[in-house]
């Protein structure tokens, strides 16, 4: 029975048990027809008393979620997507947040900080679960509105730039796939991207992105959108006990990188500073794992196992990490120029110039978004 509980001792401890089994309900985890532990059995679990569990069991027997039967025990009888399920779920994460963001703002913090620093979190948290391989994009789910699927470079930004979308009176999806900025453009071109993500540094001309879109798809009027110009750098562990300065550091014996996939700007980024420095590739010690993105590179130098990566300011004081600024680039959404009057596309601008997600961009760190929502044209 895959029922695990928590319980902490400053809250009511019969109410986190209806709250515990409410969540293994509504995420699918308890099924209609599972039997739950007997009463004694799941008190003794917790240390708590029999009347602790039974007072919970019963509340959620009146509530319909479970149902008491002779010789058979508490069993489950409400399935996962039951609306009383789904809503008592929505006020619960309600009232959680409230609560955090109250703290925050006691603090002096402003909304847009708030903001930020969450989906700054959110992004940790799902990388210390991530898998190897990124996911494909999830379908719009129902009442989100028609889904736009932006395969590409990783951004921070392309989390706070999905809820302005939802925010919007016709709201939009935004499904988001990083799997670098070269297999972004090929996904565009292949039609399997409505927009992609890109930072492309053109060696021969010093600019971002429009260069290299106009030589991939020639003949055809592309539109490049700018999310925001930002910083790279080193990543590195608090104090910088390697000592690292520069990208030839990192030929240095015994320094253990963590790089970004194949066909990742970042990456190519990497392979061209190397060349300013007249240092091979071959010279550096990469541990064997790539990282998808960003955040991937922060959590691998933070649990120790690099020591050092390039990647994103953000990135870095999402983990508490040190950074050593070397590169500022440009951040575009790249789509064909016939698709940007098509709706949602079009939503697409006015979401990134919206004053909300340009505060909440600034505070991500190492962002600046003076060009924020700038479109011009390749070809």
């Amino acid at each position: 029975m895959p029922l695990r509980l928590r319980l902490k001792p400053h809250r009511t401890l019969y109410t986190q048990v209806m709250d515990q089994v409410r969540a293994a309900l509504a995420a699918g985890s308890l099924k209609p027809g599972e039997r739950l532990p007997p009463v004694r059995r799941l008190a003794r679990a917790l240390g708590v008393t029999p009347n602790t569990v039974g007072r919970a069991y019963a509340a959620l027997g009146r509530e319909g979620l479970l149902a008491a039967r002779r010789r058979a025990g508490t069993t489950v009888v409400t399935p996962p997507g039951d609306p009383r399920l789904l809503a008592r779920r929505a006020r619960q994460l309600r009232d959680l947040l409230g609560r955090a963001a109250l703290e925050a703002l006691s603090l002096g913090a402003e909304p847009a900080e708030i903001g930020a620093a969450f989906a700054l979190q959110l992004g940790r948290w799902r990388t210390a679960g991530a898998p190897e391989a990124p996911a494909p994009p999830a379908r719009a789910r129902r009442g989100e509105g028609p889904a736009v699927r932006c395969v590409g470079s990783h951004d921070l930004t392309l989390d706070l730039l999905a809820a302005a979308l939802r925010r919007r009176r016709r709201p939009v999806s935004l499904d988001i796939q990083a799997v670098g900025s070269l297999p972004g453009l090929l996904a565009l071109r292949q039609g399997e991207a409505d927009l992609a993500g890109i930072h492309l540094l053109d060696p021969a001309t010093g600019d971002y992105n429009g260069p290299i879109v106009s030589r991939l798809f020639p003949g055809e009027r592309m539109v490049l959108v700018t999310v925001a110009h930002r910083e790279q750098g080193l990543l590195v562990a608090p104090g910088n006990p390697r000592g690292l300065r520069r990208l030839a550091d990192l030929a240095r014996p015994g320094i253990r990188l963590i790089r970004r996939t194949a066909g990742s700007g970042t990456h190519l980024l990497l392979e061209w500073g190397l060349r300013q420095e007249s240092i091979p590739m071959a010279r550096l010690r990469p541990i064997p794992r790539e990282a998808a993105t960003h955040l991937e590179v922060a959590a691998a130098v933070a649990r120790g196992e690099a020591d050092a990566g390039l990647g994103l300011r953000a990135a870095a004081e999402a983990f508490g990490l040190g950074f050593i600024p070397l590169f500022r680039e440009r951040y575009d959404l790249v789509c064909p120029r016939a698709h940007v009057s098509r709706p949602p596309l079009r939503a697409l601008p006015a979401a990134l110039r919206d004053r909300t997600f340009r505060q909440q961009v600034r505070h991500l760190g190492g962002y600046d978004t003076r060009e924020t929502g700038r479109v011009r044209e390749a070809n």
